[in-house]
């Protein structure tokens, strides 16, 4: 077998997959529990779902109604759709979901662009796992191609669920995209995680794993599939389906699943340090951009940066590293660190031993270099906030 490429960065290609999922907002999948024939409690669960219509989007994408303290329902829109397409998605599901499950204390409705469900027990902050569905595409990869496909969607799950995880309390949400390369194809997968926000990090991390172990049961080497259940779901496909960024906003909440990796770039100097320091310089700068990862993530809403230089004594010779690194300030304290963390790597395979490089996201980048490039104290001012970017060594 070949060995495995994967490569984090958005491809334009002649190849046009065009297999995937229907992305349709109308087809919708029900599951119904707990049979009631009691016309009172009836009218409590219409009250509950029709009081969510108009509520939704303003919240950020998910509601919660309850009615005469038995019905609990709750709505919620996916991350990246407008405000019109979120009412709209509620507003179908509601009337559908009360055909499809008339007699029953318990429902859920799944749709493209929203997951709608009722209950007479208490759902909000809990995590229900009584039910999921599944849809898959009959298309799939080619034989050869299973294997590097399916750990590529795996390895990129994993990191959308801890980004979904990390969410706020009005959104939940990651996507992203992968690009495998190999047996002499080029594909892109992209996926889409989200939980409803009143979930803990622990039970929408839980949520996402169980529809992620279902992705691997029912559809490996699929080319699009999806797991829903009643608190979260999952989706990908080789066709990019999502907005980025999200059209609804969260309220004026930092955006949360929305640190961006689906491309990056390099630079660096062909000159390198002798043979003998190559060690020595490697781990010099290793330890400093831990240092200033932990700088920069710890920044304010305003300025999330670190910058600092480190001196090695080796080999007869004195050399010093200056570095910076820095992310956008709305992403998260995790987020920012998750973003320098995967700089720092890159720059550990493309430049050991080079005496300067830089490596960019979209939302961050890491320099360093043997000559001293940046100004201390920063020249724009943070609007009063302490000043996370300091120098460490000198």
């Amino acid at each position: 077998m070949k060995p495995k490429s994967i490569v984090l960065i958005l491809l334009t290609t002649i190849i046009n997959f065009n297999l995937t999922v229907s992305q349709s907002s109308d087809f919708g999948i029900y599951k119904c529990k707990n049979n009631t024939s009691t016309n009172v409690f009836k009218q409590d669960i219409t009250k509950s779902l029709t009081s969510l219509t108009g509520h939704v989007a303003s919240h950020g994408g998910f509601y919660n109604s309850t009615a005469s303290t038995r019905v609990t329902s709750t709505a919620l829109c996916r991350g990246d759709i407008g405000p019109e397409e979120c009412e709209k998605c509620v507003k179908t599901a509601i009337p559908s979901l009360l055909r499809n499950c008339p007699n029953h204390a318990e429902a859920a409705a799944w749709y493209s662009d929203c997951i709608v469900r009722f209950s007479h027990g208490e759902i909000v902050g809990v995590l229900d796992t009584w039910t999921f569905d599944k849809l898959y595409n009959s298309a799939s990869v080619d034989k050869g191609e299973v294997s590097e496909f399916s750990e590529a969607l795996s390895e990129l799950t994993v990191k959308l669920t801890d980004l979904a995880a990390n969410g706020g309390s009005v959104r939940k949400l990651g996507f992203g995209n992968v690009t495998v390369v190999g047996s002499g194809l080029v594909r892109t997968i992209y996926a889409m995680m989200q939980c409803t926000p009143d979930l803990s990090k622990e039970m929408c991390r839980k949520c996402l794993f169980n529809a992620s172990e279902e992705i691997g049961k029912c559809c490996r080497g699929r080319v699009a599939a999806r797991v829903f259940y009643p608190n979260c779901f999952l989706r990908y496909s080789n066709e990019h389906f999502y907005n980025d960024p999200p059209l609804i906003s969260s309220s004026g909440e930092a955006k949360s699943g929305v640190l961006d990796t689906w491309t990056f770039d390099k630079l660096y100097n062909s000159a390198s340090v002798d043979k003998g320091e190559v060690s020595e310089f490697s781990e010099a700068l290793s330890e400093l951009t831990v240092k200033l990862t932990a700088l920069a993530a710890n920044g304010g809403s305003v300025r999330k940066l670190g910058f600092g230089n480190v001196t090695v004594v080796g080999s007869g010779l004195v050399r010093t590293i200056y570095a910076m690194m820095q992310c956008t300030p709305d992403l998260s304290k995790e987020m920012c660190r998750k973003c320098l963390f995967n700089a720092s790597e890159e720059i550990g395979k493309c430049c050991r031993g080079r005496v300067a490089a830089r490596v960019f996201y979209p939302n961050c980048f890491l320099r360093y270099s043997n000559e001293h490039f940046y100004n201390d104290p920063p020249l724009i001012s943070s609007s009063g906030e302490a000043k996370s970017g300091t120098d460490l060594y000198s």
